[in-house]
C-alpha cells in the first residue's frame, strides 16, 4: 500500500509541477523547473556567509548528485529544522542551477518540500 500511495504522490507531484526526476537526473535540466524525490542521504550546516543548510540526494558529499541550499535568512519559514531531514525521502521542487559545477535547488519556502 505504501508503494501505490508513493506512485500517486508521484503522479500528482508530475502533474502540479511539471518533470518528476531523480537526484541523478538532475544535471540534466539546469534551468529547469523540476520536482525531485529521493533519499537525503545527509545533512551540513554552515555557519560561514550567509549561513545555510545543505540537504544532500543522491550520494554523500561531495559525491552527491544533488543539493539542496535553505539559507538561514529562510530557516524562521519552517516549522522543522530543515537538518532533521537527513535519511528522509523527500521531494524537492524548484529550479535547477549550478554551483561550482554541481546541481542545486534553492529552497525558500516549505512549500517546495513534502517528506514522504
Amino acid at each position: 500500500m505504501k508503494n501505490v500511495t508513493f506512485f500517486i504522490f508521484l503522479l500528482f507531484a508530475a502533474v502540479c509541477h511539471g518533470q518528476t526526476i531523480t537526484p541523478e537526473q538532475a544535471k540534466n535540466y539546469v534551468d529547469k523547473k523540476v520536482t525531485v524525490c529521493g533519499k537525503v542521504t545527509g545533512t551540513y550546516t554552515s555557519t560561514k556567509g550567509k549561513g545555510a543548510t545543505f540537504l544532500n540526494m543522491g550520494g554523500l558529499y561531495p559525491n552527491n548528485a544533488l543539493s539542496v541550499t535553505i539559507f538561514k535568512d529562510d530557516f524562521p519559514k519552517f516549522s522543522y529544522a530543515p537538518s532533521g531531514l537527513a535519511n528522509k525521502n523527500i521531494c524537492v521542487t524548484g529550479v535547477v542551477t549550478l554551483y561550482k559545477g554541481k546541481p542545486e535547488i534553492k529552497v525558500n519556502s516549505p512549500t517546495q518540500i513534502v517528506v514522504k
